[in-house]
């Protein structure tokens, strides 16, 4: 790893809220700036024992280790990273973060994402995660997950979804702005 300080944008809030859908705006429509989805990261095994109530802190612990040492990774090449993971719990942020600066001379700059769902958009969601295997793929989950969410503690900025009602041009100017105030443009 390069002996600098590294910024990576850590993208984080409940299930649903518009990570994924964040990420691959970054991704397809911002140069110089690519988001890594958290979900990637999860084996086939770790899904299953999700979907069916299995995963516990050790299948955490693994989970985020192996996603620190990647965006530690790339972030450590100079590139400039957003994460993207609901990190539902106050200790699998503070045990990512210790993750990450165990690899090098990293700053995370968390953003906390929210969103405010219209009547039936939430089952309309879950129904087209789960025709794509997506590991939340059912209300069960779906809840257990968004319920679980707790407050972050971080110094954080907010980023306000307005759904697929506010247009995507609106949510990437947000998004832009975000990532100006954190790499400094």
């Amino acid at each position: 790893m390069k002996n600098v300080e590294n910024k990576i944008a850590v993208m984080i809030g409940p299930p649903g809220v518009g990570k994924n859908t964040i990420g691959d705006l970054i991704n397809s429509r911002l140069k110089g700036v690519y988001c890594l989805d958290g979900d990637n990261f999860i084996s086939q095994n770790g899904i299953a024992r999700l979907q069916t109530g299995l995963w516990n802190n050790d299948d955490r612990r693994e989970y985020l280790g192996l996603m620190a040492t990647k965006v530690a990774e790339r972030a450590g090449n100079g590139d400039r990273i957003v994460f993207a993971d609901a990190m539902t719990t106050r200790w699998m942020r503070e045990f990512f973060e210790n993750q990450v600066r165990c690899q090098g001379n990293f700053t995370l700059a968390w953003i906390l994402v929210t969103r405010k769902f219209a009547k039936g958009e939430i089952e309309k969601m879950i129904a087209e995660r789960a025709a794509v295997g997506h590991p939340m793929n059912s209300m069960e989950v779906f809840r257990k997950y968004f319920d679980a969410f707790e407050t972050i503690s971080q110094k954080h900025l907010i980023l306000s979804n307005p759904g697929p009602r506010g247009g995507e041009n609106k949510l990437l100017k947000e998004v832009r702005k975000i990532l100006s105030k954190i790499y400094n443009d």
